[in-house]
């Protein structure tokens, strides 16, 4: 059922009618949708359209705009990060120029919004709406994400909201999207995408885990975010838990911009001590339980709700 939605997704993609002239401003963005990756958000998109009897026709525009607007979020996150690589590909900043990324990222917005005017005026108007609200909040969120690194520590209520933005509401939007594309109740429209919120709040949060308590074997260095002393959820679950010099002094090693491998290694050992890697745990599960209770209340078709348990399940698990 996946495959078949992400072969969907890929051959609308590779049909999309993008303007020849320019060529220095479309090439970069045939480049980028040409990368491929999991096609998570827009498979979701599909999956809940047509869990409401809608055909892959009617929902295939709003899932490319879902996808088209998450990977313009990808290339400017390349230029902010100042990547070489995505998916093992040079980025775009890179096998052009900065100018090129950038503009060709605002052009990758408006080429989302295009894919919208698919759909009749009130349902056009609402996914209008929808998407520009959540883009705004994703770009708040990559603006409270850049914040916290300056900053020496960060509460958890901080952390939780900045990931909701940053991650959440993208997969809101998608899930939203199949549901408008169907012409689901407005009920069930709030349910899709508060649903999504709290999936993607567990897909961050299993990413933290991940990051540091996750196998190399699968391809993802461990203790990235330790080195780079990123503000994740073990980290704001560590603060919590301790005080005094104790919390002083971890919040000093945390933050210090070089560490050797012993340093990463006795911070991940804290870590473990503290059981914030437990707590972790149990937040995804409780993010991801509240997600699929939001499903159930939906009249999504019942075999759809057991596809996406199972997708979201997979995606909470991340292998840790």
């Amino acid at each position: 059922m996946w495959d078949r939605y992400r072969k969907q997704v890929e051959d609308y993609l590779s049909r999309l009618a993008l303007p020849g002239h320019p060529r220095g401003l479309y090439e970069p963005i045939a480049y980028v949708l040409s990368m491929g990756g999991k096609r998570i958000r827009p498979v979701l998109t599909l999956a809940v359209g047509q869990g409401y009897g809608a055909t892959a026709e009617q929902c295939l525009p709003a899932a490319a705009a879902v996808e088209i607007f998450h990977n313009f979020t990808l290339l400017h996150d390349d230029v902010m990060d100042r990547a070489d690589l995505r998916r093992g590909k040079p980025t775009v900043h890179k096998r052009w120029n900065l100018n090129t990324a950038i503009l060709s990222g605002d052009a990758m917005v408006h080429t989302a919004q295009q894919q919208l005017e698919n759909y009749p005026p009130q349902v056009f108007k609402s996914m209008q709406s929808l998407f520009n609200r959540t883009a705004l909040e994703l770009c708040e969120g990559q603006q409270e994400d850049m914040d916290f690194e300056a900053m020496a520590e960060v509460s958890r209520e901080a952390y939780l909201e900045m990931i909701r933005k940053k991650t959440g509401v993208l997969l809101g939007l998608a899930m939203a999207f199949g549901g408008l594309a169907a012409g689901a109740p407005g009920a069930d429209i709030s349910r899709l995408f508060d649903a999504g919120v709290s999936l993607g709040l567990a897909f961050q949060i299993a990413d933290d885990l991940l990051d540091t308590f996750g196998d190399e074997s699968f391809g993802k260095r461990i203790g990235g975010d330790i080195r780079e002393a990123k503000k994740t959820f073990l980290f704001v679950e560590a603060l919590e838990a301790l005080s005094g010099n104790e919390r002083e002094d971890f919040i000093r090693r945390y933050n210090r911009t070089e560490k050797t491998g012993d340093e990463v290694a006795a911070i991940r050992l804290q870590f473990a001590r503290l059981k914030a890697d437990d707590k972790a745990r149990a937040a995804i599960d409780a993010y991801t339980r509240r997600g699929l209770d939001l499903l159930e209340k939906t009249s999504l078709h019942e075999t759809t709700k057991r596809h996406l348990e199972a997708l979201a399940m997979q995606l909470a698990g991340r292998k840790v």
